[in-house]
């Protein structure tokens, strides 16, 4: 039952693979410091573990999930005491690197996560399945098709091919509710 429903999870959308990517850069420039100041430094450990937890959670795929991993990282980027310091010394190269390389991928996760999330909520409404014209007979026709809504469905066969749609070919849609109206 489990490894059905995992094979039949949509892919994750770019937004949020850039998302994931940044947050696990982001995490690994932190565990370049620790290079330096000793695997166990309590503060940056804890944001390399937080970083990271975030990451697997973006990866999960929930729509709300970007959002997080991208102000944590925002936040991360605001609250670090030695990030001028790092940064206006190039003479060590360690620190200095690892700045810029958090900096660059917490602003990534920042701004990435805020779109992916919209992209997300956008992409769970946007399906309208088709636009109705009235007609002459008082009948109506189908103007424009344009996709589902997820939460519409469609039947499937046993070997999971999709069929006709559950709802009819056609139906007017007046607000931003998903569901049909005749």
């Amino acid at each position: 039952m489990l490894s059905k429903s995992l094979r039949s999870r949509r892919p994750l959308p770019l937004l949020t693979k850039v998302t994931l990517g940044a947050l696990f850069v982001n995490a690994l420039a932190y565990a370049a410091e620790l290079l330096r100041l000793g695997p166990f430094d309590p503060e940056v450990s804890a944001v390399v573990a937080l970083l990271l937890v975030a990451s697997v959670l973006v990866a999960t795929g929930w729509r709300w999930t970007p959002l997080l991993g991208g102000l944590l990282a925002g936040a991360i980027i605001l609250g670090n005491p030695f990030l001028l310091i790092n940064l206006s010394d190039p003479g060590v190269i360690l620190f200095f690197a690892a700045t810029v390389v958090e900096v660059v991928s917490g602003l990534t996760a920042l701004l990435g996560g805020i779109a992916a999330t919209i992209q997300n909520y956008r992409a769970a409404d946007d399906g309208v399945g088709c636009l109705e014209t009235p007609t002459d007979e008082g009948g109506s026709t189908c103007c424009r098709t344009t996709r589902w809504p997820r939460s519409m469905g469609r039947a499937t066969t046993g070997s999971g091919d999709r069929t006709a749609p559950k709802w009819p070919a056609c139906w007017r849609r007046r607000s931003r509710s998903r569901s049909p109206t005749r």
